[in-house]
């Protein structure tokens, strides 16, 4: 999950990080970043979606919480989103919504890493 999954390229964080930056970068050039915010509502969306069905099939213990964190930070960018291009406080949303998805990397989705890395070892003395 850290970085491209080939079973499906929602689960990808690079991807997402890459649109997010994108944006600012669209942002920051003064281009009309309509297209940008919605390629990012969608992956964003499409990635929570892609994660809880991964946590679904293998059964994970915290699925609910994960899920909650999903749709606070889905809440956000829907917001930053609903800003629209010309707002000047667009940049400093779109870093905040950035600063959070990197929170929950590191902290909730290394929890789901840790358990898929478990489910795939095999147990002590079984190699």
């Amino acid at each position: 999950m850290e970085g491209k999954d080939s079973r499906d390229p929602h689960l990808d964080h690079g991807i997402q990080d890459a649109l997010f930056r994108g944006l600012l970068a669209v942002l920051d050039s003064g281009q009309d970043a309509t297209e940008m915010l919605a390629a990012v509502e969608n992956f964003s969306r499409r990635h929570f979606e892609a994660e809880e069905h991964l946590m679904e099939n293998h059964g994970y213990p915290n699925i609910d919480e994960h899920r909650a964190e999903h749709h606070r930070l889905l809440d956000e960018v829907v917001a930053m989103c609903a800003l629209g291009p010309a707002d000047p406080g667009l940049p400093e949303a779109v870093a905040r919504v950035m600063a959070g998805m990197r929170t929950h990397i590191d902290e909730v989705d290394g929890k789901l890493v840790a358990f898929l890395a478990a489910q795939e070892s095999p147990p002590p003395g079984r190699a």
